[in-house]
């Protein structure tokens, strides 16, 4: 009897070690797990920071665009098949793509919308080839109808779009996206569709149920607005599938390891990229009718805007307009927001501009 007592104090004791263990070492796990969550926030490595020169050193558009496509191979070599469960990842399956996109199937051109990144000039370019009046282009983008136009003069479905895109009706397309400085894209959204509260914006500060206002989206101490750092705070922990277009990062919109682009412009070369895309295209019969659409403010690399509605060019350049929002994070907010929009800065060749908004932050 008493030798069965102590078998079973020892089975008892064994059976509590093995527990002991396994909660010592789910512990360890677990602050492993966060400390490295909390570095990866902060961590950031970056290579030497440099002004974009590319037409300088590259030469030609179609050099230049050789560049930007081996760039954006590389960045998805360097990431396919690890982690593609994250969604952050530029495999990771979206809620925007193909209903992204925008073909000319006439013409054989495609084009992913990217929200705040010249979507107005390029929705243009596609409604001119449709032969719609340049008149009735100029009073819808006054209206903020444009886009709307556009989904009207091109209303295929986007499963369609996605079967076309791949060839399957057998047609290769020449497709792009455009692309811009991340940051300046978010300050650039933020201006217009949240910063003051307006009949052209409001749809952003009401979301997806009646009084579910942006003080509730945003944790936003104002009654209709979030403030900026509010607005940051939102994207670093947000999932990019619930983000808004407008917002979301490029990986997420066009998915560019998915599908292969013919190619990425920029809005900072905006004018070297539209002789060369326009060329390439052999529509340069429509360019001066486009070139009204869509002036270039030089000092800021923007794309005018036709309209006044808000978020306007303002006088401002994009870095004097940076340096008045960045100004107002501190630069471990700067660091975990670049770590949230990483793969975008990478793939495209941002990350050699970043730490000027590090240094404009508190």
């Amino acid at each position: 009897m008493k030798k069965r007592n102590m078998n079973f104090l020892l089975n008892l004791c064994a059976s509590h070690s093995k527990h002991l263990i396994l909660v010592t070492i789910s512990g360890l796990f677990l602050i492993s797990f966060i400390s490295n969550t909390a570095r990866d926030n902060l961590t950031l490595t970056l290579p030497h920071q440099e002004v974009s020169s590319e037409y300088l050193t590259a030469g030609n558009g179609d050099q230049v665009q050789a560049v930007r496509k081996a760039k954006v191979v590389e960045s998805c070599m360097q990431r396919a098949g690890h982690a593609v469960l994250k969604p952050m990842n530029p495999y990771y399956a979206t809620r925007f793509w193909p209903a992204s996109l925008t073909l000319a199937e006439k013409e054989g051109i495609g084009w992913c919308r990217i929200g705040k990144v010249g979507t107005t000039a390029w929705s243009a370019l596609f409604l001119l080839l449709r032969s719609i009046p340049l008149k009735q282009i100029q009073m819808a983008v006054a209206n903020l109808t444009a886009h709307d136009l556009l989904k009207q003069t091109y209303p295929s479905k986007p499963s369609e779009r996605m079967h076309m895109v791949k060839g399957e009706h057998g047609k290769e397309y020449f497709t792009f996206l455009v692309v811009r400085h991340p940051f300046v894209r978010l300050v650039s959204a933020y201006r217009d569709k949240l910063e003051k509260l307006t009949e052209y914006n409001v749809r952003y500060h009401i979301k997806d149920a009646p009084r579910m206002t942006s003080r509730r989206v945003f944790n936003s101490s104002v009654a209709d607005s979030p403030t900026f750092p509010e607005f940051v705070e939102y994207l670093i922990r947000t999932p990019p599938n619930l983000m808004d277009k407008h917002w979301a990062p490029y990986t997420k919109v066009c998915l560019p390891c998915n599908q292969t682009y013919s190619a990425i412009l920029k809005l900072e070369t905006l004018e070297e990229d539209a002789d060369w895309l326009f060329d390439k295209l052999k529509v340069e019969n429509l360019r001066e009718d486009w070139d009204k659409m869509a002036s270039v403010n030089k000092a800021g690399g923007e794309v005018g805007r036709v309209h006044g509605g808000p978020g306007g060019k303002g006088g401002l350049s994009s870095e004097q307009l940076a340096k008045m929002y960045f100004s107002q994070v501190n630069k471990e907010t700067v660091v975990r927001l670049y770590n949230k929009y990483r793969v975008d800065f990478e793939m495209f060749d941002y990350d050699k501009q970043v730490e000027s908004f590090i240094k404009m932050a508190t």
